[in-house]
């Protein structure tokens, strides 16, 4: 199953903005167990998941690297990767100087090219 960039950048963004209404709220089918009781105290707790993600940020740098520099630096802005700040395309534009439809079209063609260039090492990364 291919994901897109923008896709997993989204999927991303949303399971960061989650909240819960309570953590006493209780999961499960019998709900015995609390929300809190699922939750890591710290992300010390879940070594795999940090050398995940520096691992899926190296491999987002190798891939970035392809691109012209201001190719990178839309999507770095638009999808907020070294931020964390997304950023739109309309104040994207206002800080280049030219229309959010032009960077639109960048953003695009920016993909495009990561897809067509490692489209297969993609797929085979996110499997």
């Amino acid at each position: 199953m291919a994901v897109s960039i923008q896709v997993a950048s989204e999927a991303i963004a949303l399971l960061q903005n989650l909240t819960f209404e309570s953590f006493d709220a209780q999961t499960g089918d019998e709900q015995e167990e609390p929300v809190e009781s699922s939750i890591p105290a710290s992300s010390e707790d879940q070594p795999e998941l940090i050398a995940e993600a520096i691992e899926s940020v190296e491999f987002l740098k190798k891939m970035m690297n392809v691109l012209k520099e201001r190719d990178q630096q839309i999507l770095d802005l638009h999808f907020g990767l070294s931020q964390g700040k997304e950023w739109t395309l309309e104040e994207i534009g206002v800080l280049l100087g030219i229309c959010k439809q032009r960077v639109s079209q960048i953003k695009a063609s920016a993909l495009r090219k990561l897809k067509t260039d490692f489209g297969d090492a993609i797929e085979d990364y996110l499997d």
